[in-house]
């Protein structure tokens, strides 16, 4: 303890402690000068003599400076402190270094940022990692199903391999004030009393659900989410204890929970009931004794989800001979088969293509940061060659190889912290443009949290180690000392030091290629996607949704509103063609309950147990620009139910090609669920590009009920959405006030949708590409430019000797063009190796295509002809005898 509390004395206290030794050095060497004149010496020679006997002031302050052992940190210090008065002295490097330096590592950040919430740790919870939900599927895994609460219980009380079993219901309520009768939509959870404990986040203000509030018979109670308290309550303290009125039932409100509340797994939702026991007969306004649900819970530590899986499979095989097993199946149809529900992090929920995706554009923006810090090794191996003679000047005096290898080190690792530091604004911009972006729905959990910063300090000291290497080495060489020995102009550095320079730059144009044959092949997927036939006409396509209770209106009742709505829509001006259909255009939903034909058998790998469909009215083929390739369109189902049950189809052209490749499929019968009908008609694929939805290749068209329950009305016109939107809800209100409505579809828009993904991979692949490209032509501009100067004598004998200005633009020019050249070329060959990964994100054009690659390559080589050419006009216009003068 002694020694470390002297060394931290030694460390924080340098000035006294230094003080106290030279006074106790002086004071040992004043006791020895006065011993030797009592001894009858002579002042000067007794002065002489002890400091003989001392062994030098110098030699003892130093060996008691080591002695202390904070040399290695004064070290550190001192070169901080050289390093930042020599970039005062040189401000415009140190700004152009620590740019792209922020530039790389605030770009890399930033995508590790998404990485993290994506892949890593999506869930921003104590225990994240081991949060599982429990989803069940249907048909081999191809349709979600919801899931049975007898089948959540079943888990809660047998399950091992996990813990903290939470069973929470959602759905949509209604809102409703009493004093006013105004009323709205909101989403809401209904929770059990340790759902906050499982997430480990408690309310602000007011109390958590309790057991007793879960019991039967209990006063129903709500939590409310921050914003919904700040907005409709004013953030008032004494909102605890008012009524809401939730679906018609009366709640008390015991607490607010902050912003951060939610369950992992389930959407967002703005408030949370008690969730209370099902009875025999539940109230069907009730959420908290109805409504889907979802299973949550924690791994066991030490265990991992195949354990899991395996033990849930156990469950699911003897929970599926249960009466309600029996029952739950038939609510689906007979024809839809059950899997063992999976249990799933939330990293293992991660769709393959967000997780290509992110993994693409990390790996992009590395490339960026390898290409600025290649340019920045330049840079600063360029600074440590116009330093040879300080270099040198230090080395003499008594500098180690090391100490001088430390200094570059040093100056490395400060401008990379500084640069971590200014990318950390740069990753908050990059993130905040990527919200508005396609990519918004991802980037939204994405923050600067802990492990981020973390992982930006890391590529702080990583690219400084790896920039600063090559400076260092030069720094502790020994021929450094050579500099004294001629003027700095001659000093020039080595073959060596030229291959490495323009291996540094033919390194940054090859990436340079690999980016831009990236973005390249996405243009032109974005192109062949606006070109690509949807098979429909979606110009002035516009699908407005309207649902009725069940229980409100009759079959007549709602035929008839549907008519009325659908021929006051047509009467409007500007209105070309209404027609009605499930689904709005061009979607299609997921159908359920398998395929049987009746001339052939139903193979295995036919994977028929989910198509796409959509139920339509026969005027909807014309209405949308659906082609009939062959056969007819079928009838109208006449009849007033809201249950169809036609013994016509209609199928597109995948669906009989596949089936039935060398014969018609128009007469043939198929069956859907339990429904026998007969194919009248073969339509053109509806495929919206970009869309990566295999279930949905073979399509089924339905004649829709006469009183549906859900229905489309499909508008082409050319009246502003809005104005048609609020004319429909004027319409549709004055008809039947208790349909709700949604958001109208815009059939372009919803084209657009599929290829959000590569226009947002485009946009942020083109934005790395194009500071690439820059950060390479600002290279190689550099590299030239510096080699220009250090051949000054030569071009200037050159000149002297009769070579024109021709000859030398042709040799400046030609070292650049090699340089392109050569990374082109190895740029060109790893394009076609890593283009591969954007496979499955392109659409009419393959990886590697030679089209793009070609045009990249002359792209690249004109701007290299564009920076190489003005240091060649410079060297140029050189004056020989002035250059051979400077020398």
């Amino acid at each position: 303890m002694d020694a470390l509390r002297l060394w931290v004395r030694a460390l924080f206290a340098r000035r006294q402690v230094e003080d106290e030794m030279r006074r106790e050095m002086r004071h040992h060497l004043d006791m020895e000068i006065a011993d030797h004149v009592r001894r009858g010496m002579p002042e000067d020679e007794a002065r002489r003599t002890a400091l003989l006997a001392f062994g030098g002031v110098v030699r003892a302050e130093e060996s008691v400076r080591d002695e202390r052992r904070t040399r290695v940190i004064e070290n550190l210090i001192g070169d901080v402190r050289y390093a930042l008065r020599g970039f005062a002295r040189k401000p415009g490097y140190a700004l152009v270094v620590v740019g792209l330096l922020a530039l790389g590592i605030g770009g890399n950040t930033a995508l590790f940022s998404l990485l993290y919430h994506e892949l890593i740790s999506p869930l921003p919870f104590a225990d994240g990692n081991r949060m599982v939900e429990l989803q069940a599927t249907g048909a081999q895994g191809t349709i979600m199903l919801p899931l049975d609460e007898s089948l959540a219980d079943a888990w809660r009380q047998n399950a091992r391999a996990v813990e903290q079993v939470t069973i929470i219901g959602w759905s949509e309520v209604t809102l409703g004030d009493s004093a006013t009768g105004l009323t709205r939509r909101a989403a809401a959870n209904a929770l059990p009393s340790g759902a906050s404990h499982f997430i480990g986040i408690a309310p602000e203000l007011g109390r958590d659900i309790e057991p007793e509030d879960t019991l039967p018979g209990a006063q129903p109670v709500a939590l409310i989410t921050d914003a919904m308290w700040r907005r409709d309550y004013g953030a008032a303290r004494d909102v605890l204890g008012r009524p809401l009125i939730v679906d018609g039932v009366r709640h008390a409100i015991i607490g607010v929970v902050p912003v951060d509340y939610r369950m992992p797994f389930v959407d967002d939702a703005e408030l949370f009931l008690a969730r209370r026991p099902l009875p025999a007969s539940p109230a069907a306004t009730d959420l908290a004794l109805r409504g889907d649900v979802e299973a949550l819970a924690k791994l066991r530590p030490k265990v991992g989800v195949a354990q899991a899986n395996r033990e849930m499979s156990a469950i699911f095989a003897r929970w599926s001979e249960s009466p309600a097993a029996v029952a739950f199946a038939s609510q689906l149809g007979g024809g839809v088969g059950l899997d063992a529900p999976r249990v799933l992090r939330a990293i293992d929920e991660v769709r393959p293509v967000v997780r290509e995706m992110v993994l693409v554009l990390f790996g992009a923006v590395s490339l960026v940061l390898l290409i600025a810090c290649a340019n920045v090794a330049n840079l600063l191996l360029v600074r440590a060659w116009s330093r040879q003679r300080e270099l040198a000047v230090r080395a003499a005096m008594g500098a180690s190889r090391f100490r001088l290898a430390s200094q570059m080190l040093t100056e490395s690792l400060l401008l990379a912290v500084i640069g971590a530091g200014a990318g950390v604004g740069v990753a908050a911009f990059t993130l905040r443009a990527m919200t508005h972006s396609a990519l918004g729905q991802q980037v939204a959990g994405a923050r600067l949290e802990p492990a981020v910063l973390g992982w930006c300090g890391l590529l702080a000291v990583a690219t400084a180690m790896l920039f600063g290497s090559a400076p260092a080495r030069f720094a502790a060489e020994g021929r450094v000392i050579d500099a004294l020995k001629a003027g700095a102009r001659s000093a020039s550095a080595g073959a060596g030091a030229r291959r490495f320079r323009a291996t540094m730059v033919g390194l940054e144009i090859a990436l340079s290629v690999t980016l831009l044959s990236g973005a390249g092949l996405l243009v032109r997927t974005l192109v062949a996607m606006q070109r690509a036939d949807v098979g429909m006409d979606t110009r002035g396509l516009v699908s407005v949704q309207l649902n009725f209770p069940h229980t409100r209106l009759s079959d007549t009742a709602r035929a008839a509103a549907v008519r009325n709505i659908q021929s006051r829509l047509a009467a409007l001006p500007s209105v070309q063609s209404v027609s009605l259909s499930t689904l709005p255009a061009p979607k299609l939903g997921i159908g359920v309950g398998g395929l049987a034909f009746e001339d052939r058998p139903v193979n295995p790998s036919d994977s028929l147990a989910a198509v796409g469909f959509n139920d339509v009215e026969p005027a909807y083929f014309k209405g949308v620009g659906l082609r009939v390739l062959a056969g007819r369109v079928f009838a109208a189902d006449p009849r007033m139910t809201g249950i169809v049950k036609s013994d016509e189809i209609m199928v597109n052209e995948r669906f009989a090609r596949r089936f039935w490749p060398n014969s018609s499929a128009v007469g043939k019968r198929i069956r859907y669920g339990k429904t026998w009908s007969t194919i009248v008609g073969v339509v053109s694929d509806v495929e919206i590009p970009g869309a990566k939805d295999r279930v949905k290749d073979l399509q089924l068209y339905m004649p829709i009920a006469g009183a549906p329950y859900q229905v489309a009305f499909v508008v082409r016109s050319s009246i502003p959405v809005s104005r048609l939107d609020a004319y429909f809800h004027a319409i549709a209100h004055e008809v039947s006030p208790p349909a709700r409505f949604r958001e109208a579809v815009v059939a372009d828009e919803a084209v657009a949708k599929g290829h959000a993904v590569q226009r947002s991979m485009l946009i942020l692949l083109g934005v790395f590409a194009g500071v690439a490209l820059l950060l390479a032509a600002i290279g190689l501009h550099a590299v030239i430019s510096f080699s220009v100067s250090q051949r000054t004598r030569e071009i200037g004998m050159r000149l002297a000797l009769g070579a024109e200005s021709g000859d030398v633009i042709r040799l400046v020019l030609g070292q650049g063009l090699g340089i392109t050249i050569v990374g082109v070329a190895c740029g060109a060959m790893a394009a076609v190796a890593a283009t591969r990964v954007l496979r499955s994100y392109l659409y009419g054009v393959q990886p590697g295509d030679p089209l793009t690659l070609a045009a990249v390559a002359v792209g690249l080589l004109l701007i290299a002809v564009i920076a190489t050419l003005i240091p060649a006009l410079r060297a140029a216009r050189l004056d020989p005898v002035e250059a051979l003068r400077a020398e």
